[in-house]
């Protein structure tokens, strides 16, 4: 999972080829590249792809991912990254309850009135 180039006599560089990490940052040696898989990092110096626990995290490919919100959280707002935070949805904030004319909705959690 990598390809090693000779740097000069005695010296050579065996950078990971793309899709994949090294699991030790200053090791040079040519087996030791994993997949790198943002859902799931193969070292702890790898930061997790998605934030927050209101998130689950699916693997589409090397340095691929994305971050459905979980049921009753949404991203606050249109277009954003799937590297922003899911947020509670309150359906009495947004006026989507659906509440009968003269009720008081009441917001009780995530996505429930």
């Amino acid at each position: 999972n990598s390809t090693c180039l000779f740097t000069g006599p005695g010296n050579y560089s065996c950078p990971c080829e793309t899709g994949y990490v090294r699991l030790a940052p200053n090791n040079t040696k040519t087996d030791d590249c994993e997949v790198e898989n943002w859902c799931n990092p193969p070292v702890a110096w790898l930061p997790a792809a998605c934030p927050g626990a209101h998130s689950s995290c699916n693997y589409t490919g090397p340095t691929t991912f994305d971050c459905p919100c979980n049921a009753g959280y949404a991203r606050p707002g249109v277009d954003l990254p799937p590297q922003t935070a899911c947020a509670p949805i309150d359906r009495c904030a947004l006026g989507t309850a659906g509440c009968a004319a003269g009720s008081t909705c009441q917001y009780t959690g995530p996505d429930m009135w």
